[in-house]
């Protein structure tokens, strides 16, 4: 014997937000900015909480008026910073990005477990992913601040660490194919909260010139940002909001933008792939009841399923601890369908 309808509208109900609240577990929708003024390290400390276990935290400051290097003869730019690995891939403590480009922004300084990894943009048809790397090993290793200097004009481009040049090519220009860029700048984590950076800043200033090492140009260059923390407060220029706030939001990301070395991503896709079974039974419970046919039956499903993925998922694009998908909604979808496989007599309210 089935149960009775009110009951069996309320499980369904009762699993659609068991599912809901899964998929926007903690629900941390208005999150506390992770990012304090450190009095002893006389720099901006970032992701703190992060660091201490609470994964769903993250920090980000901006410089408060948009930068373009369109005119400049080249580019400049000098870090004091220290790092700590994270344990979750890069960690990106400066971001150069344009608020309405949906793709890669035009230049990631980021650490990755001890090391440097700088990532230019390119033109798809240039280089496969999209952008250009280099870096410099153990450059987080020591523990220590740390000064690096990174300077660009045409195609050429100079890393220095502590004085030191570690890294000189010539096919790399630092921002974007050609060093000319208008957008916005994030420091201490990319500009959507993804990738947090779990240490100390500084200084931060950029400099609408070459770098040229042994010659006075740098030093009597007026700066066009200038951010020096050590002397004691959060300088002017920087904005540190309250709350998180991405400067940008991604959702629904093509199936191609899957970030596939973010770890746990693959056991996150057998939960997609079988989490909507238990919801999509219930949703075939109630399709049984309104059509006859197989695959009306499997439409309905498959239509629920969908709608209620979809509403997942854009939740998710506003939280910076999970990943709006399409791939997680054609999984879902696919998932809740599957359920019209249970033969009836497994379930009771079938």
């Amino acid at each position: 014997m089935g149960l009775q309808p009110t009951f069996r509208r309320s499980v369904l109900l009762a699993l659609v937000l068991v599912t809901l609240g899964f998929g926007w577990w903690p629900l941390s929708f208005r999150l506390k900015n992770d990012v304090v003024y450190s009095p002893e390290a006389k720099a901006l400390a970032f992701n703190s909480m992060h660091e201490a276990g609470v994964t769903f935290v993250r920090g980000i400051a901006f410089y408060e008026r948009d930068l373009d290097t369109r005119s400049w003869p080249g580019v400049t730019i000098l870090v004091e910073l220290r790092g700590r690995s994270n344990g979750s891939g890069l960690g990106v403590f400066l971001e150069f990005f344009e608020e309405e480009e949906l793709g890669l922004p035009s230049l990631l300084v980021s650490q990755w477990q001890t090391h440097l990894a700088l990532r230019s943009r390119r033109d798809e048809a240039d280089v496969a992913r999209g952008y250009s790397e280099i870096g410099h090993r153990e450059m987080f290793s020591s523990g220590e601040f740390t000064q690096l200097l990174m300077c660009s004009e045409r195609g050429r481009t100079r890393v220095y660490v502590d004085g030191q040049i570690v890294e000189s090519r010539s096919d790399f220009p630092l921002i974007g194919p050609d060093n000319k860029f208008a957008g916005r700048l994030a420091i201490g984590n990319s500009s959507d909260g993804k990738r947090p950076f779990t240490g100390e800043i500084r200084r931060v200033t950029i400099y609408d010139g070459f770098y040229r090492a042994g010659s006075s140009r740098l030093a009597n260059a007026k700066p066009v940002i200038d951010l020096d923390f050590r002397a004691g407060a959060i300088p002017s220029g920087l904005e540190v909001p309250g709350h998180f706030v991405p400067g940008k939001r991604r959702f629904f990301n093509s199936v191609g933008a899957v970030d596939w070395e973010k770890p746990g991503y693959r056991s996150d896709i057998v939960v997609n792939a079988l989490g909507f079974i238990p919801v999509g039974i219930c949703f075939a419970a109630v399709a049984r009841r309104r059509a006859r046919s197989f695959f009306a039956v499997l439409t309905l499903v498959g239509l629920a399923s969908f709608s209620l993925s979809l509403l997942i998922e854009w939740g998710q694009g506003y939280l910076v601890h999970r990943d709006s998908s399409q791939l997680d909604i054609m999984l879902n979808t696919a998932s809740g369908m599957l359920a019209v496989l249970v033969p009836k007599r497994w379930i009771l309210f079938l």
